[in-house]
Order: structure tokens, then C-alpha cells, then sequence
């Protein structure tokens, strides 16, 4: 989309809502200058208020700031989900690392993959590599 609107083949983004396109602040604004400077008009489908008056910027960033501190506490509380999973043993998921192998929520000890996995970890303790 930006190398299309270097090029001037886009004069409007049309978004379901401004946070759809992005929920950092700074991101946007960086995005609103190259809109702006392109002469590209950003239409909010949903969000029906008008950027050409002080009251209507002012609405746009406020927006803007809702949904960059909502992505923040979407963050703050999928990390602490994840440590308290973690405390409790349970495994948050992803690849296991190796000599493990996920069993239901849990890791359990892979036999042929841990001797390996210590077998490394003593070769570093002796070889520093």
C-alpha cells in the first residue's frame, strides 16, 4: 500500500476503524503524515466524524489513544496469564524445547532427546562451546 501510494495510485484508505489500521499511536500519526502529504484521504467506515475541524482531529486521537492503551492491557494480561500458567507447570504452548515433548497442558521429559540435550550441556561445561 505505501510503495502504491508513493506512486499516486491511491487517493483514499477506506478502514472498517481507525484502529484496524494501526494501534500505536506514533505509527499512525507517522502513517496520517504520509497520507497527508500524498494527498490520500483515511475514511473510518464505522467511525463517522470529520478530521477537517479541530473537534474531529481531537476525536481521531483520542480514538487513536484508546486503542493503543487497550492493545497495552491486551498485553499486560496475556503475559501475566502466561506466567501464571508457568507457575502452575502448565506449558503456554509453541515448540518444546528440546528434550521435552508437550503432553496435554504439560512438558514431560523426551528419554532419547535429553540425554542428548545433557550430553550437551556437559560438553560446554568442559569445552566452553
Amino acid at each position: 500500500m505505501l510503495l502504491d501510494l508513493r506512486e499516486g495510485h491511491i487517493d483514499s484508505v477506506i478502514v472498517y476503524k481507525l484502529d484496524w489500521l494501526s494501534r500505536s499511536v506514533k505509527d499512525f500519526h507517522s502513517l496520517l503524515e504520509r497520507f497527508e502529504a500524498a494527498r490520500v484521504n483515511l475514511v473510518s467506515v464505522t467511525q463517522g466524524f470529520d478530521t477537517s475541524t479541530p473537534a474531529g482531529r481531537l476525536l481521531r486521537n483520542i480514538l487513536m489513544d484508546f486503542a493503543e492503551f487497550q492493545r497495552e492491557m491486551i498485553s499486560e494480561r496475556t503475559k501475566d496469564k502466561m506466567l501464571a500458567r508457568a507457575q502452575k507447570g502448565l506449558w503456554n504452548g509453541g515448540s518444546p524445547p528440546h528434550g521435552y515433548a508437550s503432553q496435554g497442558k504439560q512438558l514431560v521429559v523426551h528419554p532419547e532427546e535429553a540425554y542428548v540435550a545433557k550430553r550437551m550441556f556437559e560438553l560446554y561445561g568442559t569445552t566452553h562451546s
